[in-house]
């Protein structure tokens, strides 16, 4: 069997067993080995032919160049850079389960990724938005033309700041999740069986801008066009929809859009994307006090050595504070 047709299986037997995302993530980065060994059997591949295979993943200049024209990813282009540590770890460890899947269904005898190293990771702090950037963006949201856009844009920014959910998690919300007067929603993100669904909590300006904009949802608002197009059932449920008929629930890549777009008119030059407002909530909550128990739950981790493993590092400028405080 070509490795082609069993990377094929591998994904086959996990369609709708794993995570949407996950499943993604498994199509992607497999393709590098695929492409590798394009015409190779499985039963062929060897440890030293992986270790060649992983050397050329640091080689690489170009980033992207696999998801163009592939689902959700078609308006990512091609980018003249190397490829990531956490990127090039994920490729291998990809590499390593579609082996040892292999073995466990009994197509090959031996996983020859069984002793394949996985690559270090940098000792840094996580790459979080910072707070200057967050200020200008939300203040970019604030000033855009047409009330819809504006309310929509600020409300989004704002409930993922606080939340300090996962993109997902913004992008499936639905009003039935909502409890404003609470200040809490309930987020469904990643995970087996469609994902796992949690609380997650809002402070005062978040919950205003919600209220503004849900007045001004297509579901509330009747406008000239839902006169001879209805709105689709499945996109009233949803929080977060797009601007134009039929205002379909914005998928994930959408809302990247809405945060490149939005640090383009901001002319920010530093980190913008969701995770880094994912990170900077985590951050701000341990620099105020909270115990790490407590983060690791807001962020919806199942286990509290990944909360340690990703913000229980200080910094630099951290340590000396500390220092200059108790020593």
């Amino acid at each position: 069997m070509l490795l082609r047709d069993a990377v094929a299986m591998f994904l086959a037997a996990r369609r709708h067993i794993v995570a949407r995302q996950t499943w993604r993530n498994n199509e992607i980065y497999l393709r590098y080995l695929t492409e590798f060994f394009p015409n190779t059997c499985m039963a062929d591949v060897t440890l030293h032919d992986l270790r060649r295979w992983r050397a050329s993943l640091f080689e690489k200049n170009c980033k992207y160049e696999r998801m163009r024209g592939t689902g959700n990813h078609t308006k990512r282009k091609a980018v003249r850079a190397k490829l990531s540590p956490y990127t090039i770890r994920g490729i291998v460890e990809n590499c390593r389960q579609l082996f040892n899947w292999l073995v466990n269904e009994g197509l090959l005898q031996e996983s020859p990724a069984k002793r394949l190293e996985l690559p270090a990771l940098p000792d840094a702090p996580p790459k979080m938005m910072a707070e200057d950037d967050l200020e200008k963006l939300i203040e970019a949201a604030r000033k855009l033309s047409g009330r819809y856009r504006r309310a929509r844009n600020v409300a989004l920014l704002l409930f993922i700041r606080d939340t300090g959910c996962r993109i997902g998690g913004a992008s499936t919300l639905r009003f039935e999740h909502l409890d404003l007067e609470r200040g809490r929603a309930w987020v469904t993100e990643k995970g087996r069986g469609g994902g796992k669904t949690r609380a997650v909590f809002l402070k005062d300006e978040a919950i205003a801008a919600l209220r503004e904009w849900i007045a001004l949802h297509p579901k509330n608002k009747k406008r000239r066009v839902l006169k001879t197009k209805r709105m689709s059932r499945t996109a009233r449920e949803f929080v977060f929809v797009s601007e134009r008929y039929p205002f379909a629930p914005l998928a994930t890549h959408s809302i990247y859009d809405v945060f490149r777009s939005l640090k383009k008119k901001a002319r920010v030059k530093g980190r913008v994307n969701p995770h880094g407002l994912r990170h900077r909530r985590a951050k701000t909550m341990l620099e105020n006090g909270a115990p790490l128990g407590l983060v690791s739950q807001v962020l919806g981790h199942a286990d509290i050595r990944t909360t340690h493993k990703s913000y229980g590092v200080y910094v630099v400028n951290e340590l000396q504070a500390g220092f200059n405080k108790y020593a």
